[in-house]
């Protein structure tokens, strides 16, 4: 099996010094990086060995996503270098990337002869709070994928944080980040210098995919970190739904300001369906995401900074369903008007 690194970073210059590192230290690696031009409609691949760049070309994408990209050339390029049999390859996904799906899809190339050994996050530590908490969009620093990207510069490094194994930090964090990163994801991931990173962090990893879960809204779960340099946790948990229009009511003061949310909630209008909350940087996404498996349930993890973790407890009472709304269980809100339609729709 040929151990595969994926790389991530919302910045464009850490993961090259990264990768050229592991160039240096690991005889016969092979660096594959990918880089993604919305205006062009193209992907551009570069495959680097320590003495020479064996490719640098472009391909049309039909569209600029991570979806078609993956589908198009990153799986097909990692197939193919992988039968060359390379002591390791080192993948730099696209800047600002999203790694879960595309580890999710190099996962499944087992019989291809590659194996996911670790996921690597290349972190500004001296912008990590402000990026993380802060209301940068990504199209403001120059970053979208495309022109209809308006993700937060803060969700790009969230997925990229809470789905690593190994952290390579440019820069001292800091007590206050510090405290910050441990209410996200607590021990883990393993925290080195960009400059330090050693081969055996990333390649002689043991549990890939430890990480499966930690960042994902529907699991999150907090990590027992205590309220430190103005940093604090609330976990907000009921059997019962939120009331449809007082959540609507209640959605700034539970999902802006400088807070990271995931969770998971119902609506007696669609009794049967479970929704996800996932909120950073000011921006909150609420999607369908299927069945119960189980009892239906409300619960929302909040880590934040500057607010009053009492206010989000209250909002979040107060857009629950009472007891006595509940009587007649979902039969007295069927074919009623919700108002989410335009969000989660019909």
């Amino acid at each position: 099996m040929v151990p595969l690194v994926v790389v991530s970073s919302i910045d464009p210059v850490m993961p090259q010094v990264l990768a050229s590192g592991l160039l240096c230290d690991v005889p016969d690696l092979t660096v594959i990086r990918h880089e993604i031009y919305a205006a062009e409609h193209r992907l551009r691949r570069v495959v680097t060995r320590a003495d020479r760049v064996e490719e640098d070309v472009d391909v049309e994408l039909e569209h600029t996503c991570l979806s078609c990209a993956l589908r198009a050339d990153i799986v097909p390029t990692v197939v193919r270098v992988a039968a060359q049999q390379p002591a390791a390859i080192a993948l730099v996904l696209p800047v600002t990337a999203d790694p879960v799906p595309a580890v999710h899809a190099l996962a499944r190339l087992r019989g291809d002869g590659v194996r996911v050994r670790a996921t690597v996050a290349a972190v500004d530590a001296h912008r990590f709070e402000w990026d993380l908490l802060g209301n940068d969009l990504l199209a403001e620093r120059d970053l979208a994928f495309t022109p209809e990207d308006r993700r937060s510069v803060g969700e790009a490094l969230a997925r990229q944080v809470e789905s690593a194994d190994v952290l390579a930090l440019d820069g001292d964090l800091g007590r206050r980040a510090s405290v910050l990163l441990d209410h996200l994801v607590g021990g883990e991931p393993r925290r080195v210098g960009l400059l330090d990173l050693q081969p055996a962090d990333v390649l002689d990893h043991t549990t890939p995919f430890s990480w499966i879960g930690r960042g994902d809204p529907a699991r999150a779960r907090p990590t027992g970190a205590a309220a430190d340099c103005g940093i604090w946790t609330v976990d907000l948990q009921s059997w019962r739904p939120f009331h449809p229009h007082r959540l609507r009511a209640q959605l700034e003061r539970l999902g802006t300001g400088p807070l990271r949310a995931r969770g998971y909630f119902w609506l007696p209008t669609r009794s049967g369906l479970r929704f996800i909350w996932d909120g950073v940087g000011g921006q909150l996404s609420v999607g369908d995401v299927g069945s119960w498996a189980g009892p239906p349930s409300t619960r929302l993890v909040i880590t934040g900074t500057e607010r009053d973790p009492e206010d989000l407890r209250d909002a979040f009472d107060t857009a629950l369903m009472t007891e006595a709304e509940l009587v007649d269980g979902s039969d007295g809100w069927r074919d009623r008007d919700d108002g989410w339609d335009e969000l989660l729709g019909r």
